[in-house]
């Protein structure tokens, strides 16, 4: 009953921090979708005939995606620190379980298997 116990804390531990990665994953994959976009827009020559824009207006919007991107990259820089972190925390409670399992079957003079 125990180990069920661990087993069942440790699969929620896991879980939950996938869905936490998982969600920054997704906004951040829409900010580069934004950023891809812009860049889109940025180059896209109207060939309707519509405004051209000046060079101070390309360079403006050249500086906001260049700002935009080094956020998205900073942002996927600190989702690895994350998922490292994660990862090393779910490391540790399965090597905590394992450990608790150990000792409980140390107790229970339990066959090794």
């Amino acid at each position: 009953p125990n180990l069920k116990l661990l087993d069942s804390l440790l699969q929620e531990t896991m879980e939950e921090a996938a869905a936490e990665l998982d969600t920054k994953f997704q906004d951040t994959e829409r900010r580069l979708d934004t950023v891809a976009w812009k860049v889109d827009q940025l180059v896209k020559v109207d060939t309707e005939g519509g405004e051209s824009l000046s060079a101070a207006k390309l360079l403006q919007n050249l500086q906001e995606v260049k700002k935009d991107f080094s956020t998205v990259v900073k942002e996927v820089e600190q989702l690895k620190a994350d998922q490292q972190t994660a990862m090393a925390a779910i490391l540790q409670e399965f090597q905590t379980a394992m450990g608790t399992a150990e000792q409980l079957k140390g107790r229970l003079d339990l066959p090794p298997e």
